[in-house]
């Protein structure tokens, strides 16, 4: 059986993370480092597309796989209004990472 490996790579800007979001495909998502209000160490924004918009997974760091954490899912339906979430709710600077 062939795997096919998990690979990633930096996104450095907001105009980056943008144009990313709007051509990714289904299989692909954004992991951010975040800094959102209740969520320890600031927690991860993940963002997948979905067919009328994204998904965005709010969760904390999870230590292993007994720790359990902090989850809320938000849909959007445009880039745009991804965007103002993540410049809201985002480490500075940005940390971002294509998956």
């Amino acid at each position: 059986m062939i795997s096919k490996r998990f690979t990633e790579s930096r996104i450095r800007t907001k105009d980056n993370l943008k144009r990313f979001l709007q051509t990714m495909d289904r299989d692909e998502g954004v992991r951010i480092r975040g800094n959102v209000q209740g969520f320890k160490e600031g927690g991860l924004i993940f963002i997948t597309p979905s067919g009328g918009g994204y998904f965005i997974n709010l969760s904390e760091h999870k230590k292993n796989r007994h720790t359990k954490v902090t989850e809320k899912w938000i849909f959007e339906d445009n880039v745009k209004k991804v965007m103002e979430f993540v410049e809201a709710n985002r480490s500075k600077p940005l940390e971002s990472w294509s998956y």
